[in-house]
């Protein structure tokens, strides 16, 4: 808050009650807590990976969304965008049509402003269902944000580097590994969504457990 950051993006895993997904639960709950004591803003992207293997995937995402409406959404220091709440996806992943998208969405009283990963609208949107409202970027040592315009609402992204573990800790083949370039590399990043005239700007943190 002292730096001029404005509030939280939590990465939610949804209301499902296996692996660790309740312990996620209660955490952000108290995430949300710390939040309002100190004035910050806060704001859910929802982890539709967490789908996978599901028999009805829409039906347990409405459930999600309903735990979202009853206890988030309404809150004063829950972030809206154009008078309605913002959710973002990481992806989506799993839920890839826009009509499912829209039965998700129904069982809202407000549907929300919609975010989803840069380069995934078609999993939300078609000619006939439009669900999100523009992309979000995640990582990107050199932002292009020449498409932003195209869509109603735009976030970008910025990191100041990232050290790959995944591969060492056995999680996977590992993902890209970005140098700091002595604050260079953040400096770009800040740079490039400060001249996109950007009203969000989402800042990496890459804090996953594993």
């Amino acid at each position: 808050k002292y730096s001029g950051i404005e509030g939280v993006m939590i990465d939610w895993y949804g209301t499902q009650d296996k692996y660790d997904y309740p312990d996620n639960l209660k955490n952000s709950k108290a995430m949300i807590e710390a939040m309002e004591r100190v004035g910050l803003k806060y704001a859910i992207v929802y982890e539709d990976a967490t789908l996978d293997g599901h028999s009805d995937k829409v039906t347990q995402a409405q459930k999600d969304m309903r735990y979202l409406e009853t206890n988030y959404f309404k809150k004063d220091g829950y972030v809206k965008v154009n008078g309605k709440p913002l959710l973002m996806t990481f992806g989506p992943q799993q839920i890839q049509k826009a009509t499912d998208w829209t039965k998700v969405f129904s069982i809202l009283s407000t549907k929300p402003t919609f975010m989803v990963l840069n380069g995934f609208s078609h999993c939300a949107n078609d000619n006939s269902n439009q669900n999100a409202a523009g992309e979000f970027l995640w990582v990107n040592p050199s932002p292009d944000y020449s498409k932003a315009s195209q869509f109603d609402f735009y976030i970008g992204g910025a990191m100041p580097g990232f050290y790959d573990y995944y591969k060492e800790g056995g999680w996977g083949s590992g993902y890209t590994t970005y140098e700091h370039e002595d604050g260079a590399l953040f400096d770009r990043q800040l740079t490039a969504a400060k001249n996109a005239n950007l009203e969000y700007l989402q800042i990496s943190t890459w804090n996953d457990f594993g």
